[in-house]
């Protein structure tokens, strides 16, 4: 690797250790910001050592590559619950993921190589905006977690500016005051430091206008009148869910029957009962696909307690929620399986149910049926629900499914609905329509805000959000980090969401990511554990510019930022040849 002359860059040699080092305590100082340890202001200090080492080092693939080596624990860490899922695919994924810290600090000493003139706090949030935008947006449809920006959910001044330009704004925000910190650190001469000082300063100036601005921004819609909620939050392990047989179902059901009637005997009686993402027992909820079952006459040989045989129709499930829900007299949204066009087929005396298409879906129950209108999640999870570019060879995923995640189906559709789900009311009660994100859905902002705007018009008054947070099985941090994400999208959309979690953190949040109430009854923060959340959510939305306007940041910044690499690239290369023709 030939070594670059930069009069402006300071580049000392540094041994390889430098940059393991500097990547293990960015590692160590970036999960101290995120739960369960939850310290925040650490997020400050914790791209320093990676910034150093872009700026210290003459050979920038190695310096990447040593500083990957050293972040590797931390996502080894941060993943640990994706092993009961897929072993074969964990280490794939942490060494990928670790790519993103390579491509940081090759990225940024190139910046630095090239356009030496350029202060450092500037080409440093750039290129750390860019990484998050295409580790969060853009390869393998992304993973929107563990942005600069996150942890300030909790302090709200700080995360106020979110209201105006969005997480993905804000972590541009405090990537500048970070690389202005780092180019005081770093830049040799008074005059480059008063430089990189002002520009700290300027993008603190820039982080408490955004603050008071974004605290103030859009008129708060509303009166004082609540929504009572009350969430079923069930306690089903991933395990048990991908070999739920029609034994484990019935005693499931009867365990869901128990708590929901203890939710609707709560004073005051809740508006609106929820269930978790799929934790309805039966196969599926719309009319058309019972009416397929039932024609068929197929029934389960079942056994009661005193020992006699019974059978069981494949709707039982189903007609015991609607019971259940005409007992309690309250509309309930249910997560289940949506189907289209299923029917029963009968070979060779093997019954199989067959449909077109399979969607991830959310469902209203009320007086004692099924809506017809429902939500079918839209942005299915990579890895979790279909594998990204992979999917368009079937056979291929099929093979990579059984060598890695052998008992899962990538078997749904995507849904193409944007619109929100109306929530029964009775007369004189205020309308409520609600977005209904599904799982991962909830952690993709853009998406969020096209489910609860329509352009720059609002049509959703709440957000619902149906949850499975089982697949984190014994991994609590990562079930803390899912809610966390679920704040912001209240917060950047003015809007305040009930979120129903099988295993938790259930949670009910209000339009600025204020958490209400959290976990079950009497237990807040629980998860693993079932129960009942009751809480109210004020009638109030809020009009933010983000819910107008959107991320208009991300892709312009990650074209600016390949454009300078593009440049810097040339010049060094430039910078090269003229040395050897020398």
């Amino acid at each position: 690797m030939n070594r670059v002359s930069e009069p402006n860059q300071p580049r000392r040699s540094i041994r390889w250790w430098h940059c393991v080092a500097a990547g293990l305590v960015h590692s160590i100082l970036t999960a101290a910001a995120f739960p369960p340890f939850g310290l925040w202001p650490t997020i400050f200090l914790a791209p320093i050592p990676l910034m150093w080492a872009a700026a210290r080092c003459t050979r920038a693939h190695s310096a990447g590559w040593l500083a990957a080596l050293g972040v590797l624990p931390f996502w080894a860490y941060e993943m640990t619950y994706v092993i009961p899922i897929t072993a074969a695919g964990y280490v794939p994924m942490i060494v990928f993921l670790t790519s993103y810290t390579w491509l940081f600090v090759w990225g940024l000493s190139r910046l630095c190589g090239g356009l030496p003139r350029l202060p450092f706090a500037l080409l440093s949030a750039v290129a750390w905006f860019a990484i998050e935008t295409l580790r969060g947006d853009v390869l393998l449809d992304g993973l929107p977690w563990f942005y600069l920006s996150h942890p300030m959910i909790d302090v709200p001044f700080l995360a106020a500016p979110a209201r105006l330009v969005g997480t993905a704004g804000l972590s541009l925000i405090v990537a500048g005051v970070v690389g202005g910190l780092a180019g005081v650190l770093i830049r040799r001469t008074p005059r480059e430091r008063r430089v990189e000082a002002g520009l700290m300063l300027a993008a603190c100036l820039a982080w408490a206008v955004g603050s008071w601005v974004g605290q103030r921004a859009g008129p708060r819609v509303g009166d004082e009148r609540v929504l009572h909620a009350a969430v079923v939050q069930t306690n089903l392990p991933q395990s048990n869910k991908l070999a739920w047989t029609f034994e484990n179902r019935l005693i499931e059901m009867s365990r869901f029957e128990e708590l929901t009637r203890q939710a609707a005997a709560h004073e005051p009686k809740p508006d609106v009962i929820v269930w978790p993402e799929t934790m309805f027992p039966g196969s599926f909820l719309d009319k058309s696909a019972l009416n397929a079952q039932e024609e068929a006459g197929v029934y389960f040989p079942h056994s009661r307690d005193d020992g006699t045989a019974e059978k069981l129709s494949l709707n039982t499930f189903a007609a015991r929620l609607f019971e259940l829900q005409r007992e309690a007299g309250v509309p309930m949204v249910v997560g289940a399986i949506g189907s289209e066009n299923t029917r029963v087929v009968i070979e060779n005396g093997r019954v199989s149910i067959q449909s077109d298409r399979r969607y991830n879906s959310a469902f209203i129950i009320d007086e004692g049926i099924v809506r017809p209108e429902r939500f079918d999640k839209v942005a299915l999870t990579p890895f979790g629900e279909y594998m990204p570019v992979i999917e368009r060879w079937p056979w291929l995923q099929q093979q990579l499914l059984a060598i890695g995640a052998r008992g899962m189906a990538f078997d749904l559709a995507r849904g193409t609905r944007f619109a929100p789900l109306d929530l029964p009311r009775k007369p004189g009660q205020f309308p409520v329509s609600f977005a209904a994100p599904i799982c991962f859905e909830v952690t993709r902002a853009d998406h969020c805000r096209r489910l609860v705007f329509d352009a720059h018009r609002r049509r959703a008054n709440l957000i619902i959000n149906l949850t499975n947070d089982g697949w984190f099985g014994d991994f609590a941090p990562s079930r803390a980090q899912h809610l966390q994400l679920a704040r912001w999208r209240s917060l950047e959309l003015g809007t305040p969401m009930i979120r129903a979690a099988n295993t938790g953190i259930s949670a009910v949040i209000d339009s600025r990511g204020r958490v209400l109430a959290s976990g079950i009854d009497g237990n807040p923060g629980a998860s693993k554990i079932d129960g009942v959340l009751h809480a109210d959510i004020p009638n109030i939305v809020e009009e933010t510019p983000y819910a107008r306007y959107g991320n208009v940041l991300s892709y312009p910044l990650l074209v600016t930022a390949s454009i300078l690499c593009a440049i810097s690239l040339a010049r060094i290369r430039r910078g090269a040849a003229l040395g050897a023709g020398s």
